[in-house]
């Protein structure tokens, strides 16, 4: 009998101490939420203006002379992709093979209409055949040569109007 109220007595106070764990630690995972005043102060960018097809290029800094350009692309069914490409002095730092590595500056970073996809208009790098072979994206900022990464995607939410850098887990 004494063993037996031992053991009643031991789980129960196991039992209790588990409670009240779990109401000790209800504070802290809440606290773990992002607040309101981080969420609406991300950066966030206008995009209700792009129509299905479009891009647009807006840096991150104005009037910084390094930091990273936002490539804004809407799909024809409306979707928004959002890539980075450095910025060294207004022009675009192009990879060498990877992003991390500078290759190459240009000043004419655009969307190529006849071919679908996003290239440097730059007379220096018609003529140079590396570049005309891997500083080529498609529309869904995937590299199309051979050595060269894809364009640096830019994690956000899209909301009609806007959209907002970074995320948020809930």
């Amino acid at each position: 009998m004494d063993t037996n109220l031992r053991s009643v007595l031991r789980n129960s106070t196991f039992l209790l101490a588990l409670i009240g764990l779990g109401f000790t630690s209800i504070p802290f995972i809440g606290s773990m939420k992002v607040n309101a005043h981080a969420l609406a102060n991300r950066p966030h960018y206008r995009i209700d203006d792009l129509m299905p097809g479009d891009y647009k290029i807006l840096p991150d800094r104005p009037g910084s002379r390094r930091g990273m350009a936002l490539l804004f692309y809407r799909s024809s069914e409306s979707s928004v992709s959002v890539w980075g490409l450095p910025v060294y002095e207004d022009k675009f730092l192009l990879p060498d093979y990877s992003w991390w590595r500078w290759g190459h500056l240009c000043e004419d970073f655009r969307l190529d209409l006849e071919r679908s996809l996003f290239r440097c208009f730059d007379q220096s790098i018609e003529d140079y055949e590396r570049g005309q072979q891997e500083w080529r994206w498609d529309l869904s900022g995937k590299n199309l040569g051979v050595q060269t990464e894809d364009l640096i995607a830019i994690p956000g939410d899209t909301t009609r109007k806007y959209f907002l850098q970074g995320t948020i887990n809930d």
